[in-house]
């Protein structure tokens, strides 16, 4: 399976980083309104791509809701739309909801491209993040019959300690 963790990713990742510090930098340098308006920007861009995983997994915005009820984030349909469309501002609580909704860190849907456009790699990415899916599927259900093993292996050795705790009351009680 092809890694995504070579030496021209880790590259690519630092010069990111190190662009999105220069631009904090440059905020410093700003007025308040235009940080202002970066910020807004930025809370955009992370609605849109929201929609876009939304989307992309063929969820209506009336499953998306059900999705985060899960996860104990009440949000409307109509709330979804609102904010998909710019018109309604993204709280943090709903942005951790949101990511953990689409099986991903906050972190990835912050440093994610906002379309596939925007990355020439994302069908790499795509097919990578499928084969990732299937493995962690495939880990869950390896460690569930490992828990199971150990649960039967467990009870066995509790029988064997009562039995091993009967036979102690049985040979204090013929001393």
């Amino acid at each position: 399976m092809p890694t995504l963790d070579s030496n021209a990713d880790r590259d690519r990742d630092r010069e990111f980083i190190q662009a999105m510090q220069g631009d904090v930098e440059r905020m410093r340098g700003e007025s308040r309104e235009s940080n202002r308006q970066s910020m807004l920007t930025l809370e955009r861009a992370m609605c849109e791509k929201f929609r876009q995983l939304r989307e992309e997994r063929g969820w209506s915005q009336g499953e998306l809701s059900t999705r985060l009820a899960d996860f104990g984030i009440e949000m409307h349909q109509t709330t979804i739309a609102k904010m998909e469309a710019g018109k309604r501002p993204l709280r943090v609580s709903e942005m951790f909801g949101l990511s953990h909704a689409f099986g991903m860190p906050p972190g990835a849907v912050f440093f994610m491209p906002i379309s596939a456009q925007s990355f020439p790699g994302m069908e790499a990415l795509s097919d990578e993040l499928a084969r990732t899916e299937r493995v962690v599927a495939e880990m869950r259900e390896h460690a569930l019959k490992v828990i199971e093993a150990f649960v039967d292996v467990a009870a066995d050795y509790g029988v064997k300690r009562d039995h091993l705790i009967e036979l102690m009351r049985e040979a204090g009680a013929a001393e």
